[in-house]
Formats: structure tokens, C-alpha cells, sequence
């Protein structure tokens, strides 16, 4: 099993194309193509955390063909109707430490500019931004704009936020 990390995929969200310019003629292409880079990707028994503003409306139709053990962390776009999809688990805010070296990772969908154990390692992981928040050491963008509009593994999401230097 694997664990992987993605947040705003927008999915159904017309007007996120021209806000974020994102490569996509239409929407129907843009749903397509990040079904199919997630199914790719992901096993029925892998957990995916996703850091919120999954889809506009409620996304079922999309929700269920996505394989994985899906888990929310509440965006800004999140609706009543995306909130009660089958998720494995939602919340607004989540920490933990990775079985893997003890890491410390702290979950939002909005970027902290100062989290909880920044100063003793943790990772500060987050959307919302679409890739334009100050870059800082320890914290990543994992929202879909940044990485090829599509999930990428929590470990490789770490990895890439204890690289980033601050600007």
C-alpha cells in the first residue's frame, strides 16, 4: 500500500481553466484527463489524503471511479454534497508522524506560515494556493496545479517540501 497526497482538483469547475490556466480545452477534458492520471496511478488499496476543493457540486459521479481509500481534509470549496461522499475519513486539519523516519507532517488546506513542530522538522503540506504561495523550507503546494494534475506520493511530497528554500 501506498500513500499518496493531492488537493484541488477542481473537478467539474468550469472557470478554474482561466483562473489557473490550466491546459485543458474544456472541462469534460480536463475530468477525463485527471481520472485517468489518478487511475494510473493508484491501487484500490492505496489511501489518498486530498487537502481539499475536490469538485464543484457534489462530484459523486467522479468520486466513484476514482480508486483508493480516499480521505478529506476540508477545503474552502468543499460543499455539503462533496463533505458526504463515502471519504475514509474528513476533517479541517490533521497531523501525524510517518511510519518512515518518525516524520512530523501537518495537513491544511490553506498554507501556515507558521505550523505546529516547523521548527523541529515537520512538513507543512497544503493546497488552495494553485502554486502561487511564497515558497518557504518545509512546506509544499501539493494541489494539482503543481504536479501534473494528478496525486503524488506522500513520501515524495515530503522529500520536496524539506528541498524548497525560502525566497
Amino acid at each position: 500500500m501506498t500513500t499518496w497526497i493531492t488537493a484541488d482538483s477542481h473537478f467539474d469547475h468550469n472557470n478554474i481553466i482561466t483562473l489557473c490556466n490550466r491546459p485543458f480545452a474544456s472541462v469534460t477534458e480536463m475530468n477525463i484527463q485527471m481520472i485517468q492520471r489518478w487511475t494510473q496511478l493508484i491501487k484500490p488499496d492505496d489511501d489518498v489524503i486530498h487537502l481539499g476543493d475536490f469538485a464543484f457540486g457534489d462530484g459523486a459521479a467522479i468520486f466513484h471511479q476514482l480508486p483508493g481509500n480516499k480521505h478529506l481534509v476540508i477545503g474552502n470549496h468543499d460543499n455539503k454534497g462533496a463533505k458526504s461522499l463515502t471519504w475514509q475519513s474528513t476533517t479541517k486539519y490533521k497531523e501525524f508522524k510517518t511510519g518512515e523516519n518518525n516524520q512530523r507532517v501537518v495537513l491544511f488546506h490553506y498554507p501556515i506560515e507558521d505550523w505546529n513542530g516547523m521548527t523541529r522538522g515537520a512538513v507543512m503540506l497544503h493546497g488552495h494556493s494553485h502554486g502561487r504561495s511564497r515558497k518557504v523550507t518545509g512546506r509544499l503546494d501539493v494541489g494539482m496545479d503543481c504536479h501534473n494534475f494528478e496525486p503524488i506520493k506522500l513520501s515524495n511530497a515530503i522529500s520536496m517540501a524539506q528541498r524548497v528554500v525560502g525566497q
